[in-house]
């Protein structure tokens, strides 16, 4: 028996330590094994009765509907036994290239293989009538430590510039929050990576990519003599990786989900292209990012991003540093949302992302607002980039996409934590005024779940 005293007061040195509680990761592993262990009092019939009861309900046809239903929210795909069906959001879609957009896709689970997942979709528009495809083959090699080999082959048009952003192109949000025409290219392309983490927080990878990309709608590869391109290739290997101290994940079959850390978190690449059979270009691209979070107790939290990134060579405006704008009215964290995406493009840039969160301090002082729990920010976003003009030489730029001779610059403020799961952005653009199809102003949305 153990002599609990809930009477006496306990020294304050025990809530004002600083000394960090360091939980192991086999306690996560093995929680059942480890409670039978070190339960100080064996468990009563009637107790153990209880639990199987809870097991046997969550059984249950409803709750397990309710389970998979929750998991879909969250991850986007409705789990079967052997296999995944979704992103749900991605099923149906539209554009000016596609018409109305069809699409089946999904991944299998570990109950089929324990250590490769399969991955994939079709997709089929009314305009065009041609069947896309992706497919990816990943091979885990260790889950405690992240280390994997990932073979994908795409073959489907991506909005320009989102570069290799996974099943983004096709986002029922995004088309139905669409305030700008996207540009499109028809992509082939192939990928092969490997992703080896050192310790949790500390990986690095590789990667070899060989695409090829035509334009499409109203988008043109021409010359300055006049000459129109059908096609660009491009072949490159890439090295990367990450370092943030103490990130802890959560991992759930191939899924792993970062929870954080209170270190600064830096990511980096560098990429270098080069030409096979006369074919491609050949340049150098680094990029580095650095983002983290500074506390100020009850005054709030500042969030910060940094890119910094150049391009060393002569290369078509596809593969130049093209600011990641927003097209849509659906916030985008790590874009300009009033810039649009087919506006600049640097060879060499810096930008800055600022969110400065009051936590509440504004918003509890109000006492109606108060009971809503809503809680204000401030924002700040800035480019600098330059642009030589060599590039223009190898294929000119269209129609509306230009350098960034003056820095830009966007700032407001938003509310979320509407109804625990809304966030909305009033944002002003501040610089690069005079660009046909400016937006001043405007008003973003995202779905952000809070409790």
């Amino acid at each position: 028996w153990l002599n609990y005293d809930l009477t006496s007061e306990m020294p304050k040195r025990v809530f004002l330590s600083t000394q960090k509680t360091i939980v192991n990761d086999s306690a996560y592993q093995k929680g059942d094994q480890l409670l039978n262990e070190f339960r100080p009092n064996p468990l009563e019939i009637s107790d153990s009765k209880i639990y199987k009861t809870v097991d046997s309900a969550m059984n249950t046809r409803y709750l397990k509907t309710l389970q998979n239903l929750s998991i879909m929210a969250y991850s986007g795909y409705y789990p079967f036994k052997f296999w995944e069906f979704g992103p749900y959001q991605n099923t149906f879609s539209f554009n000016t290239i596609e018409g109305n957009r069809y699409r089946f896709g999904g991944q299998t689970t570990q109950n089929s293989l324990k250590e490769t997942r399969f991955r994939g979709y079709f997709a089929f528009g009314d305009i065009d009538r041609l069947l896309k495809f992706r497919w990816m083959v990943t091979r885990f090699f260790n889950f405690k430590k992240w280390r994997y080999l990932e073979f994908d082959y795409l073959n489907d048009y991506k909005q320009f510039p989102n570069g290799n952003a996974d099943f983004e192109e096709d986002d029922l949000f995004s088309a139905l929050s669409r305030r700008v025409t996207p540009k499109f290219t028809y992509s082939k392309r192939i990928r092969l990576k490997w992703f080896h983490e050192w310790q949790n927080g500390v990986n690095n990878y590789i990667e070899l990519k060989s695409e090829n990309i035509s334009p499409t709608g109203d988008l043109l590869f021409k010359k300055e003599n006049g000459e129109v391109l059908n096609q660009l290739n491009f072949h490159v290997l890439k090295i990367g990786g990450r370092v943030a101290l103490n990130e802890r994940f959560l991992t759930y079959g191939f899924r792993r989900l970062s929870i954080g850390t209170t270190k600064p978190r830096f990511n980096y690449d560098y990429t270098y292209g080069l030409k096979i059979n006369n074919s491609g270009f050949e340049f150098h691209r680094l990029k580095l990012e650095m983002s983290d979070r500074y506390l100020f107790g009850f005054f709030g939290f500042l969030d910060i991003k940094l890119f910094c990134s150049k391009i060393w060579g002569h290369v078509p405006y596809p593969i130049l540093l093209n600011h990641q704008g927003n097209n849509s009215y659906y916030l985008d964290k790590e874009a300009f949302n009033l810039m649009n995406p087919f506006e600049f493009t640097s060879d060499m840039q810096i930008s800055l992302l600022g969110r400065y969160n009051f936590n509440g301090l504004l918003m509890n002082r109000m006492p109606f607002i108060k009971k809503m729990k809503l809680r204000s920010f401030v924002f700040a976003n800035s480019a600098i980039g330059t642009l030589s003009s060599n590039h223009e030489q190898l294929v000119q730029f269209p129609e509306g996409l230009s350098s960034l001779n003056i820095p830009y610059f966007e700032t407001g403020f938003g509310i979320e934590n509407i109804l625990h799961l809304i966030r909305l952005d009033f944002m002003w653009r501040i610089t690069n005024l005079n660009f046909p199809n400016t937006t001043r102003f405007g008003v973003g949305f995202s779905f952000e779940p809070s409790f």
